[in-house]
């Protein structure tokens, strides 16, 4: 069993009573997720609705370095970093210009 309680994302979790619904389905206290840790256009990131793309977005920065190319002519195997940090750090520096 969750102890903690359950975690609301994305535009649904907006809809009046959407969170007492689910604590009444789950039989769980449930809570609105909202993206943490991102700075700029803090009231419009920290919506519920963005939680998803937030937290692919600060994970993808957070792990540029672990991505591996695959597919036809991704270095047969090797990991290409270089590719992958470079296309990371092109999103992260096009998301700290944008927010």
């Amino acid at each position: 069993m969750l102890v903690a309680g359950g975690v609301l994302t994305g535009g649904t979790s907006l809809l009046p009573g959407m969170a007492e619904v689910a604590e009444h389905v789950l039989n769980l206290s449930v809570r609105l997720g909202r993206p943490i840790g991102v700075e700029g256009l803090r009231e419009i990131v920290s919506n519920p609705s963005y939680s998803t793309a937030v937290g692919l977005i600060v994970h993808s920065v957070s792990h540029e370095n672990e991505f591996e190319l695959v597919g036809p002519g991704a270095g047969k195997g090797k990991k290409s970093g270089r590719w992958a940090g470079g296309m990371v750090g092109k999103m992260k520096g096009w998301i700290m210009n944008f927010f």
